[in-house]
């Protein structure tokens, strides 16, 4: 059966979990480009039984905007779908894909993404719905834009498609606290370019709080039962991790005294009256 003429595009770091069923998803196409920042699992492994177009990026500097638009430059063909590791393209929204790409007219579609959290759809919570806009005419997509919700610059209407986009998210604790680690450094690190105000101690208590209000309460993740508390409390913690680190981030001072703190140790010369409290 001949190949769809589509590229699809996929970031990954450390999916070994996920990147199989993603590229099995995605084998229709007649391109699909990796680019894998610095994986140090299996991940490459298994990605190379499926594709030999594999870019490795290893900056480290988390700026999702820039891999997007590597991977636009690499794209042979003039039909785009990004596709990320955790996310599943269905038989149904293939055939939809399918249709739009042998119609062969230039647009900008968008997808509603199912959010599958320990493997139980999402409706509620502010999950749903979701729609993220990853599947262009390269013509028509100017270029990906903003570092940590990456949003594409494009010419032309916005269309929609009617099948979801599925993304497997939240598998377990492990890796929901691993991914809420990493982002919260990135959140924290724009909110300091934004001149945040200075974190003070009732906001470890607030910010947490207004978070699993609006995601449990107002966007009623209660009728997603268990699963919804869950998340709502996951968010949460989310929230009070970015404040923590954005505290960090406020506060170089810390930097600073551990450094202080670490001569005087090699000079034998620590004295805990040195190392005062501001």
């Amino acid at each position: 059966m001949p190949k769809l003429p589509i590229s699809i595009l996929i970031l990954t770091k450390n999916s070994q979990q996920f990147i199989k069923t993603a590229l099995i998803s995605a084998s229709f196409a007649d391109e699909i480009i990796i680019l894998d920042d610095g994986s140090t699992d299996n991940t490459l492994a298994i990605a190379s039984r499926y594709t030999n177009k594999i870019i490795k990026y290893q900056k480290n500097d988390n700026d999702f905007s820039l891999k997007r638009n590597l991977l636009k430059d690499q794209a042979s063909h003039p039909w785009l779908f990004y596709l990320d590791a955790d996310e599943r393209i269905s038989q149904q929204l293939k055939n939809e894909i399918e249709k739009v790409v042998n119609a062969n007219k230039p647009g900008v579609y968008q997808i509603n993404r199912l959010n599958i959290f320990w493997g139980k759809p999402f409706f509620y919570g502010g999950w749903s719905p979701s729609w993220v806009i990853r599947f262009f005419h390269k013509d028509c997509l100017i270029k990906w834009q903003g570092q940590l919700h990456e949003q594409p610059a494009y010419k032309g209407q916005l269309q929609s498609l009617s099948q979801p986009l599925i993304h497997l998210s939240h598998s377990d604790l492990k890796k929901s606290l691993e991914n809420t680690l990493a982002w919260s450094w990135i959140e924290a690190g724009l909110f300091v370019k934004a001149n945040h105000r200075p974190v003070k101690w009732y906001h470890f208590f607030s910010a947490p709080l207004k978070e699993f209000i609006f995601r449990f309460i107002k966007r009623q993740g209660y009728r997603d039962g268990l699963e919804g508390l869950l998340d709502s409390i996951m968010q949460a913690i989310s929230k009070f991790i970015t404040y923590e680190r954005l505290w960090e981030l406020q506060n170089g001072k810390l930097e600073t005294k551990y450094n202080l703190i670490d001569q005087k140790l090699k000079t034998n010369n620590f004295d805990f009256n040195s190392i005062k409290h501001k």
